[in-house]
């Protein structure tokens, strides 16, 4: 865990290794995070549905329908295929290293051993 102070009654904010470490979004995007939280000292504040726009001056309470948000690292799904294709690689390999061994063994019986 990160200890970093907050400005506020000397308050001291705990980041958890899994916590976001960036909120931000670029231009006039908007942020938004399914769940999040924020661990101090002695308490947690636990964000679900995070929606932010910085600096905006809205007449309503809802968000623009239009308006363009960017995903929490923590949302974003990652594909599992590449995984999956480097172990079957390394499989392949593995079945590849033990096939040559058993041929080659089978070739030594077969030649036997020469007498120096």
């Amino acid at each position: 865990m990160t200890w970093y102070p907050l400005p506020v009654n000397e308050t001291t904010y705990v980041r958890s290794d899994h916590a976001e470490t960036e909120v931000g979004a670029e231009g006039k995007n908007a942020f938004k995070c399914s769940d999040s939280a924020l661990g101090f000292v002695d308490a947690t504040v636990n964000l679900k549905n995070l929606r932010v726009i910085a600096f905006a001056n809205l007449n309503s309470t809802d968000f623009p329908t239009e308006q363009q948000f960017e995903q929490c690292s923590l949302d974003a799904r990652t594909s599992d295929i590449v995984p999956i294709i480097v172990g079957a690689c390394l499989a392949g390999l593995v079945i590849a290293v033990l096939i040559a061994y058993l041929i080659g063994r089978a070739r030594a019986k077969r030649q036997g051993y020469a007498s120096v």
